[in-house]
């Protein structure tokens, strides 16, 4: 059952001020007097029906901090109209996770399990567009992992473990604003491509299999056309690139607002991750979570590691909103003009729209080899094997060429 959309907040200096916002029609934000935002309150928009659903008094249990906006409003509760009530209930529940003493120590402890994680496994090097940071990992031959968005350097590492496993060395590094690299005046495809070759110079590196995973892509895409000499071969994997003039990700406007809200907040995203992981199974990565059910214990954990690893979102909202950007926008891409041998690989159930950007990426790149996998969504759920058999075989068949 559907209800209508309200957000109710209320203000730190006043409780008894409490803040509502209306995220799709025309009424404005205003503040509205109620009894410290307890008591379920009927209210009346220009065009819509407005609900409050009650929450416990902010005098009586610490909240946490999720978005703190200018007036030092606090976003409690969203009801919409495209969100059935057992999502506000979730989302109720998720704030309420981190609320209690319990609930935000387990909460901290997951930040610095994050932070942790990370320390000392990469490296950084300098270029014209700031620090640039890396890791390497195997032996030999080379192949530039260049990642999706969320992550840095440790998704490009995590993409590529069977190709790790199967003897590639993968050198996997941070785009712009991820991580330990840094966010240029620029943070164009363009120079993120000439950051990319000038880390190759410091490598030692003058020639290289390249492949980008998702928001990746679009950089790897660069990389082949302004380095053409330096790149070997070319795997665009689940490719998120606006290549038919709109944006291959077709949100609801309430879809749209429960992802950024999930993005927006450390603790938010926490309290769902602990509560509900299939449904940002299906929100972020764009994957049916059904398949859950249906795949290899490892397939699960490699699922629920790539949510683990976005923590803290919010240290990478402006990376996360300059991906979409990037993604949604129109680009003029002479895509006839890559000369290095290309694969493109999609599933077809992936709800980011990419296996129709892989087909239409094929007929326009030369001699492009393309592959559409049934099932699996965006994180290739159950079909890891055939990814990278895929892969492994492709770039086996460009080394021989080369």
């Amino acid at each position: 059952m559907s209800c209508p959309l309200s957000i109710l907040g209320w203000s730190r200096g006043n409780p008894e001020r409490c803040w509502r916002f209306h995220p799709f029609g025309d009424t404005s934000s205003r503040l509205v007097h109620a009894q410290g935002c307890r008591t379920a309150t009927g209210l009346k928009g220009s065009n819509w029906s407005w609900t409050i659903i009650p929450f416990p008094s902010p005098r009586r249990s610490a909240m946490p901090n999720l978005t703190d906006p200018e007036p030092q409003a606090l976003a409690l509760g969203i009801i919409g109209r495209y969100l059935t009530r057992r999502r506000v209930l979730v989302g109720v529940a998720a704030i309420g996770a981190v609320g209690g003493g319990a609930g935000r120590l387990a909460f901290d402890r997951a930040l610095h399990r994050a932070q942790r994680r990370l320390t000392g496994k990469s490296d950084v090097g300098q270029t014209r567009f700031g620090q640039l940071e890396y890791a390497i990992r195997g032996s030999n031959p080379d192949i530039l992992m260049i990642h999706g968005t969320g992550r840095g350097f440790d998704q490009g590492l995590d993409m590529s473990a069977p190709l790790i496993a199967n003897g590639y060395r993968v050198i996997a590094p941070s785009r712009f604003g991820y991580l330990c690299s840094d966010f240029p005046e620029d943070p164009s495809l363009e120079n993120q491509a000439d950051a990319l070759a000038e880390l190759l110079d410091r490598l030692g590196i003058a020639r290289i299999a390249v492949a980008g995973g998702s928001a990746g892509a679009l950089s790897a895409v660069q990389f082949a056309l302004r380095h053409p000499d330096r790149c070997s071969a070319l795997v665009l994997l689940i490719p998120a690139a606006n290549v038919q003039g709109r944006d291959p990700v077709e949100m609801t406007p309430a879809h749209k607002f429960l992802v950024e809200l999930e993005l927006g907040s450390d603790a938010l995203f926490w309290g769902m991750r602990e509560l509900t992981p299939r449904r940002l199974v299906e929100t972020l990565l764009a994957t049916d979570p059904a398949l859950l059910d249906h795949v290899r214990e490892s397939e699960r954990e490699r699922a629920f590691r790539i949510l683990d690893g976005m923590l803290p979102v919010s240290r990478r909202r402006r990376e996360l909103l300059n991906d979409a950007h990037l993604a949604g926008a129109a680009h003029s891409v002479d895509y006839g003009a890559i000369q290095a041998p290309t694969f493109l690989l999609s599933l077809e159930d992936d709800r980011f729209g990419t296996a129709a950007t892989a087909r239409h990426l094929a007929t326009r790149v030369p001699e492009a080899q393309l592959v559409i996998l049934p099932q699996g969504g965006h994180v290739w759920l159950g079909a890891e094997d055939q990814v990278f058999g895929r892969i492994d075989a492709f770039l086996k068949r460009a080394a021989i060429r080369r």
